[in-house]
């Protein structure tokens, strides 16, 4: 199967699964986080998962499978992307730009840039695009916006009001 075919699933240790989703074998488990998962998106054109954390961090990890052979996981890169725990996240459908919400009250949009490293192989940068305060809210949901995906949505807590945020 292709990325596009795996099932990506995590418990509470911060262990993730990823299952072909044509048998419901699992093709490989990774535990190196060892903190807690909150969210994950597919980056399929990067052959990339994005995971946050309890912790406040982002992780993209690399996922590699070939037919008949064995998935290979490769951590690219990492931030601490927000002071308390990443609730949501969110892949831009066409750029590598991530969308965050946080229960720190705060939104954050990230570009993943893929480059090399010294021995070839592909790691990844990633750098704020911008931090948006929403005032005495947690941030619990992320979103890009249609019909240009320019602008990005922010669900809150205890309230039924959305946040639209256009970063400059």
């Amino acid at each position: 199967p292709s990325p596009g075919n795996l099932l990506v699933v995590s418990d509470e240790a911060g262990t993730i699964h990823f299952i072909d989703c044509s048998s419901g074998q699992t093709l490989q488990t990774w535990t190196e986080l060892l903190i807690p998962v909150t969210s994950m998106v597919s980056m399929r054109w990067m052959d990339c998962v994005a995971i946050a954390l309890l912790n406040g961090e982002i992780v993209i990890l690399g996922v590699q499978y070939q037919e008949g052979s064995t998935l290979t996981l490769i951590k690219r890169a990492s931030v601490s992307a927000h002071a308390r725990v990443v609730t949501a996240l969110s892949v831009h459908p066409t750029l590598p730009v991530i969308c965050s919400a946080s229960d720190d009250c705060r939104a954050g949009v990230w570009q993943v840039e893929p480059t090399k490293d010294a021995q070839g192989q592909t790691i990844c940068h990633i750098q704020t695009l911008g931090h948006f305060k929403v005032e005495n809210r947690i941030c619990v949901g992320a979103s890009f916006a249609e019909p240009d995906f320019g602008h990005f949505v922010i669900a809150c807590f205890d309230t039924e009001k959305l946040r639209v945020i256009a970063p400059a």
